[in-house]
């Protein structure tokens, strides 16, 4: 029989551009899954609580996911369980005044290895306030995504077109990614980098705004600073 493993969190509630969002969840919408077993289904939960005094319709939509081929995943939320992580899909059901909808991901890796996987989730009411929710997963016994605060320099900042980066050489990997986050919680750049120590890379299709630049080999977040663009 397989064992299952379960990870549930809620945190409170949050305001996006002076609208009042109408669930909540985990604070940092991101769980960090050590020692997934091996041949043994293990399965995380991220929670939605309706913190609205109606119903809520929810829905999610796959942002990025690397999961090693070999591995068996899907992905369920309150209505069904999806093979391979597909697009994204409208929750069935509504969701009462203190219920919850949720998204899980599910894994049975056969080989060791880790990944990620994103997934935005929303009130169909407001569709321009996503919340984006993020597994990192481990076979090991790696802390996942532990803050190394490596010498990472990103410049200018404002910035206009392009964006420098240099990172120091002793946290390198042949697996790391930028991520740019705009202000409503959106993925809306994912980079693949490699072993590099220095890249420019061309902002010029984002909008005015703030964002969040995420950094990350795969196991841990080399970076996390906030950018403003201005064009």
């Amino acid at each position: 029989m397989r064992k299952i493993a379960l990870l549930i969190c809620f945190c409170g509630s949050m305001t996006l551009h002076g609208i009042t969002q109408t669930f909540s969840v985990e604070p940092n919408t991101t769980l960090y899954i050590n020692n997934v077993p091996l041949n043994e289904l293990s399965t995380t939960y991220i929670f939605q609580l309706n913190t609205s005094s109606q119903d809520i319709n929810m829905a999610w939509e796959r942002v990025f996911v690397d999961v090693p081929a070999s591995w068996e995943n899907y992905l369920c939320d309150l209505g069904a369980c999806y093979p391979n992580i597909p697009d994204g899909a409208a929750m069935n059901g509504s969701v009462s005044t203190g219920s919850s909808s949720f998204v899980g991901l599910n894994l049975v890796p056969d080989i060791d290895g880790a990944g990620m996987v994103q997934v935005n989730v929303w009130d169909v009411a407001i569709p321009d306030h996503k919340v984006l929710c993020t597994f990192y997963f481990s076979t090991g016994t790696v802390a996942l995504m532990e803050l190394k605060t490596a010498e990472v320099m990103m410049y200018p900042n404002p910035a206009n077109d392009q964006l420098n980066m240099r990172i120091d050489a002793t946290h390198t990997s042949s697996a790391m990614y930028m991520t740019m986050i705009n202000i409503t919680g959106s993925v809306v750049k994912e980079i693949y980098l490699g072993p590099l120590t220095y890249v420019t890379i061309d902002i010029s299709d984002l909008p005015v705004g703030f964002y969040t630049a995420i950094l990350t080999d795969g196991l841990s977040i080399l970076s996390k600073k906030k950018l403003v663009i201005q064009h």
